[in-house]
């Protein structure tokens, strides 16, 4: 089996590789055709790479893809989002590593990506990477799951938990050090409410508010105050009583208290515990200035959701993963720039995100790989925006105003739009199977008001016209810088003219 050194070995070959429907309304009188509003349901980030649950089941992805694990059947680096092949019913996803896996509607959970210690759990007794989910054995009443480093877990209806992949130093928590590609069941858990995996350990949050933790302790991450002895078994967090939720990050762990305070223990060299100094520690230590959290999350470096939309980050911050604009490591917690209608967050190991009210999502630090998704592979110390994630766009089209003389018939319409993009206005009429398509005006937005575009049918398109009752389809397109378009229709009548 492999050694804790190999498996620093193995992670660190992902280090280093990542561092070399339509929804119809009415609207005044007008029929209204938008693209339907895919929000994001879960965000969550991984060794350089992200993914997104939308609303309606399916998942997108972006970053790092040298294993298959963003899920789109290649191998390709994305620094935009890509949908996940096949995912269409999942309720939760969870990063890793260099995997990722989703739950599914009814209990049942599909992995994609690295599988070199058999993390995808398809037990098949193979370790080759897929870049397409393949399903987990023997698992099919999952409530959670999360992903390590090397490993995966899942939490079962009933409060039982069972891992898979790499256990080298006991990360399966199953009382051997035996790696599994299929899963097995963590010993003694029976009443789990919530489960994190770390990069080579995992943590439950059992019923009543206490937490276990098992396998590697080298930097005391299982928090039970003893030497620096891997457990291939739970052992409980010392004094934590009140816990509503747990996370695990590279080499340290963190605890949502119940009143909104943080504790967090382990490896401490960039500040990461964020009590205000650079000492690793063996049990749970307070989390200065924080009292109205309402979620954590760790990667190499904590981040904390705060009452009312904003967040706070503490940690290494030597690819601006702090989010406060600069690149210094902070003992204690910093506000995130620009962040203040934030719904939930996630820490990578570089890297961070966050949902934002309203359907957005925005990351900061490592970009190396499109880790950020907004189209580049740059760096940025202040959040930036995915691009491609759906979000409702609203537009307001008056009714065409339509003018008829001997030379031109003029339609002209008032556009009322949210902010800068492009505008579209085509007229159209169909006889039989036959669309003619008999003008065209565009604009281009620069703030959210309203837009005049004028389309003007020329002499000769008035005198094919004329001789008939004629219904035009006048269609009005508006698409966002960075975000989705929205389409609305009117029919508007001509009379018979000479």
């Amino acid at each position: 089996m492999p050694s804790p050194r190999s498996l620093w070995s193995k992670f660190a070959l992902l280090l280093v590789a990542v561092a070399i429907a339509c929804a119809i309304t009415t609207t005044a009188g007008l029929t209204t055709t938008a693209q339907a509003a895919v929000l994001p349901a879960q965000i969550t980030a991984g060794n350089n790479f992200s993914c997104v649950l939308l609303t309606g089941g399916t998942v997108k992805c972006w970053g790092f893809n040298n294993f298959g694990g963003l899920g789109d059947g290649t191998t390709i680096q994305r620094n935009v989002p890509v949908s996940v092949v096949g995912i269409t019913t999942a309720t939760q996803i969870a990063v890793g590593g260099g995997h990722s896996c989703a739950l599914l509607t009814g209990g049942t959970v599909k992995c994609w990506g690295y599988n070199t210690m058999g993390e995808l759990g398809s037990g098949d007794g193979t370790t080759t990477d897929s870049s397409v989910p393949v399903s987990v054995v023997g698992i099919t009443t999952a409530t959670q799951i999360t992903a390590g480093a090397l490993h995966s877990c899942a939490l079962l209806a009933g409060g039982t938990v069972k891992c898979w992949g790499f256990n080298g130093i006991g990360s399966l928590g199953d009382g051997t050090t035996t790696d599994s590609s299929v899963p097995v069941s963590v010993t003694g858990i029976t009443t789990g409410t919530q489960i994190t995996a770390g990069y080579a350990h995992s943590c439950a949050l059992l019923a009543g508010g206490t937490i276990k933790c098992w396998g590697s302790n080298g930097n005391g991450e299982l928090g039970d105050g003893t030497s620096s002895m891997d457990s291939s078994v739970p052992v409980s967090v010392s004094s934590i009583e009140t816990a509503t939720q747990v996370t695990a990050g590279l080499n340290h762990s963190c605890a949502l208290i119940s009143g909104g305070t943080v504790k967090c223990w382990g490896f401490n060299g960039g500040g990461q515990l964020g009590d205000g100094t650079t000492t690793g520690s063996r049990i749970p230590v307070s989390v200065s200035g924080i009292e109205t959290a309402t979620q954590v999350t760790a990667g190499n470096h904590s981040c904390v959701l705060i009452s009312g939309g904003t967040v706070k980050c503490w940690g290494n911050n030597n690819r601006g993963q702090l989010g406060d604009g600069t690149i210094t490591n902070s003992s204690v917690p910093v506000s995130v720039s620009g962040i203040t209608t934030a719904t939930q967050i996630t820490a990578g190991t570089l890297h961070s995100c966050v949902s934002l009210s309203g359907g957005t999502v925005k990351c900061w630090g490592s970009n190396f790989y499109g880790s950020l998704g907004d189209g580049t592979t740059t760096a940025s110390s202040v959040p930036v925006s995915v691009r491609d994630i759906a979000t409702p766009t609203r537009i307001t089209v008056a009714k065409a105003k339509t003018k008829i003389a001997k030379a031109l018939i003029t339609l002209t319409t008032s556009v009322t739009v949210p902010g800068a993009g492009k505008l579209t206005q085509v007229v159209t009429s169909k006889s039989g199977r036959k669309t003619t398509t008999w003008c065209t005006a565009k604009a281009t937005t620069t703030s959210a008001r309203a837009y005049t575009l004028t389309c003007k049918i020329t002499k000769a398109g008035r005198n094919a016209l004329r001789q008939a009752a004629m219904s035009l389809t006048v269609t009005t397109t508006f698409t966002p810088t960075g975000g989705t378009k929205a389409t609305k229709t009117q029919v508007v009548k001509l009379r018979r003219t000479r």
